[in-house]
């Protein structure tokens, strides 16, 4: 119990630590005149590392960081440079009192002016030691006996995570290429040629017998 309410108290006080606040001067009614900027503060606890945000309308109004007796009179000092972007975001570095002047015509006058008291940031509690009996563990127990464990088996070789190559039998010697044009084919060779045969008749042999010729004047025969 008493543990848990020690975290919970370191935890709250970094939060308190760590963050930062932004205060818009006024609230919705922003920097303007006709507001009691005092009152406005009060019940407000300004930390070093918060920021005061002037809201206004640019060109309207300005914001001096002044001193108490600038604060008083609505004197801002010799030659400083007001805030006038209407968007005027003021980081508080320090603690301390702070006081912020309108330096626009009578406005300071009319009551447009802030004081407040900033205090330093809070320091983060170091972690004490807990005050707590502990808890205890018990001695390890050794058996009576050894234990005696089973010889770890060799580890499997890892299967590759990549494809091995595939061993193929040799290729066999390719065929020769038929030719595309047909083969001559063989044929026996042709004949002696026979003689040739005359044209013109040859002469006859001499007959064997006389021819009769025929008589003179006498007609046939």
């Amino acid at each position: 119990m008493a543990s848990t309410i020690f975290f919970f108290l370191t935890v709250a006080i970094l939060a308190v630590y760590v963050t930062a606040t932004d205060y818009i001067v006024g609230d919705e009614y922003g920097w303007t005149t006709n507001v009691d900027y005092q009152a406005w503060a009060q019940g407000k606890q300004f930390v070093v590392g918060d920021r005061l945000i002037f809201k206004y309308q640019a060109g309207t109004n300005s914001v001096y960081k002044v001193g108490g007796s600038g604060f008083k009179q609505c004197i801002p000092p010799a030659q400083s440079t007001p805030l006038t972007t209407g968007n005027d975001v003021i980081e508080l570095g320090t603690p301390g009192r702070k006081w912020y002047i309108s330096g626009t015509g009578q406005y300071c006058k009319l009551g447009q002016k802030l004081v407040i008291t900033v205090s330093a940031k809070p320091q983060a509690p170091s972690p004490s030691p807990a005050t707590w009996p502990r808890k205890m563990l018990p001695a390890p127990v050794s058996p009576p006996w050894p234990i005696i464990f089973p010889p770890i088996p060799a580890p499997v070789p890892a299967t590759p995570y990549w494809p091995l190559p595939i061993v193929l039998p040799p290729s066999p010697a390719p065929a020769p290429d038929t030719p595309n044009w047909p083969l001559p084919i063989p044929f026996p060779p042709s004949p002696a040629p026979a003689p040739a045969i005359p044209y013109f008749p040859l002469p006859f042999p001499p007959f064997p017998f006389p021819v009769p010729v025929p008589a003179p004047n006498q007609g046939g025969y």
